[in-house]
């Protein structure tokens, strides 16, 4: 899996780090942290590790129930919360602090891998995301990202059927208590269409 790194200003000492999630296309889309922020600019005087995974389009960034037939085999949470931090964070020097942040389909993810590993992360962050997972609206939000935007076989292959327990383990709002401890901030606009940005 390709990882992007934006590293801190100043490398002199350990510093945190900042894991950014990208939206519905995994990064390979416009729906980016490079394409709709000005986050290199940003960073560039933070003393903070930035470090982006590019790659698990349509995924929801779960470790999913079954392969899609379509879209593959999907272990995200596995390979985000047990697999990259320790080598990234070995090799870039990290001090064990770490946040956690993502827009659009990802916006969803970022809590449920938060909940899934109690205390891992220090804070999480949520731009336009669905919190709401495991109710009729939210899942057809979700039934359309995965299988109408992504082609997937079928979103049940994720969490199991519409109806089953993996659509409440993984629905943020109703395991909220779960997050008791980590920082949380959350953004979204108020649903109305706006001006197209094409940049």
């Amino acid at each position: 899996v390709p990882v992007e790194v934006i590293l801190p200003a100043d490398r002199s000492e350990p510093r945190p780090v900042l894991y950014l999630l990208n939206g519905a296309g995994g990064g390979v889309d416009r729906a980016t942290w490079k394409r709709q922020t000005d986050l290199l600019e940003f960073f560039e005087d933070k003393n903070v590790n930035v470090v982006t995974p590019i790659g698990g389009a349509w995924s929801y960034y779960t470790d999913w129930q079954q392969d899609d037939a379509v879209i593959g085999t999907h272990k995200w949470e596995t390979f985000l919360n047990e697999e990259m931090p320790p080598l990234v964070e070995a090799e870039l020097n990290a001090d064990g602090n770490r946040a956690l942040a993502a827009i659009s389909m990802s916006a969803t993810s970022v809590f449920n891998l938060a909940i899934h590993k109690p205390g891992f992360y220090n804070g999480v962050a949520a731009y336009s995301g669905c919190v709401q997972s495991s109710d009729p609206i939210g899942q057809q939000f979700i039934k359309t990202v995965v299988e109408v935007w992504g082609g997937a076989e079928s979103v049940e292959n994720m969490w199991g059927p519409l109806d089953g327990p993996g659509w409440v383990e993984n629905d943020p709002y109703v395991q909220a208590e779960k997050l008791r401890g980590t920082k949380i901030y959350m953004s979204t606009g108020n649903g109305l269409p706006g001006i197209p940005n094409d940049t």
